[in-house]
């Protein structure tokens, strides 16, 4: 949860660049401008994505586990989609995308539990 917590976080902190510059704070984001936060986020994201993975193996999971590590790899891209595209749909990737993905990764581990 750390990774993708760190990862959604460097794409909402990418809206606050220029304020950070001017303001001369040493965020991720003005330090090393939007193309290289983007891509730490991207690999927060797959080090979300390996250790989800590794979860699910390690805990004997079955098909839901591994649908929700694949919903978690189709939402992800999307949001880095988003993000790509138009900084203004940040608030859409950072709270729809994260909200839905957290809530249904969750249901399909418990599906998966249950059954």
């Amino acid at each position: 949860v750390m990774f993708w917590v760190a990862g959604f976080d460097l794409l909402y902190s990418l809206q606050d660049i220029e304020v950070d510059k001017e303001l001369g704070l040493h965020s991720i984001p003005s330090k090393f401008g939007a193309e290289k936060t983007m891509l730490f986020s991207k690999m927060m994201h797959f080090l979300t994505i390996v250790f989800w993975s590794l979860f699910v193996y390690e805990a004997h999971l079955g098909n839901f586990g591994y649908l929700a590590i694949l919903a978690s790899i189709v939402m992800l891209g999307y949001e880095h989609y988003l993000v790509s595209k138009d900084f203004k749909k940040i608030d859409k990737a950072f709270f729809t995308v994260n909200g839905y993905l957290g809530i249904l990764f969750f249901i399909l581990i418990i599906l998966d539990i249950a059954f």
